[in-house]
């Protein structure tokens, strides 16, 4: 691996944390500079966002859940894949509320990345880690044309 390589994964790792970090801080305007204007969310989980097309409605989605909890913690548990086209990487969010309960979910989350910044991100259900990497495959089979 060469050290522009190199660079080249620093820069989607440092992308995800400071998103991940972002969220939990709940600084929109921070989340919403890590994110294309043309961001699509596709969300396979059983109770889920569905499909969101545009950064904005996905801000107000995920903001809406976000400030349900008066704390959150965002962290990678295992990373999957991780190239300078995107990431798969099964994550764990404790949220809590204003009464003390902590909430905690672990998903599967895909993301790709345009311009340095995330252009699609997608959620699937832990069991699901298999078809979340093939997605990751498909979608990286068009990476070089999005470079």
């Amino acid at each position: 691996m060469t050290e522009t390589d190199e660079e080249a994964l620093a820069l989607v790792r440092e992308l995800n944390d400071r998103a991940m970090r972002a969220w939990d801080a709940a600084d929109w305007e921070a989340y919403r500079g890590l994110h294309t204007e043309d961001l699509v969310v596709v969300d396979h989980r059983p109770a889920s966002l569905g499909s969101i097309q545009g950064r904005e409605t996905y801000l107000d989605a995920t903001r809406v859940m976000r400030e349900m909890f008066v704390a959150a913690n965002t962290g990678i548990v295992e990373q999957h894949r991780l190239f300078a086209h995107g990431s798969v990487a099964q994550t764990s969010i404790t949220c809590v509320s204003d009464t003390g309960l902590e909430v905690a979910v672990e998903t599967v989350t895909l993301n790709t990345i345009r311009d340095g910044r995330m252009d699609r991100i997608e959620f699937f259900p832990v069991e699901q880690l298999e078809e979340a990497l093939a997605r990751f495959d498909d979608l990286g089979r068009g990476a070089d044309e999005r470079a």
